[in-house]
């Protein structure tokens, strides 16, 4: 994390239970509240699936302006 924001990266954190110190580490950071490792791993998978399918979309419009959603 420390490498990426040193070179200009935003980080983008998944975290689960109560967040920990990625919550305040990363530049934006989805806290998944809740306190089963499997239910948050399970979660994190959606929400990566989601995040790569918004982005290959954006990617796909090839310069075109792309509405992304807030949430």
């Amino acid at each position: 994390m420390k490498y990426a924001k040193d070179n200009g990266a935003k980080v983008i954190g998944l975290a689960g239970f109560d967040g920990g110190i990625l919550k305040t580490a990363a530049d934006a950071c989805i806290v998944v509240p809740a306190e089963s490792t499997p239910h948050v791993e399970g979660m994190h998978l959606v929400l990566t699936h989601l995040m790569s399918e918004q982005l290959r979309s954006m990617i796909s419009s090839k310069g075109k302006r792309v509405k992304v959603s807030k949430y």
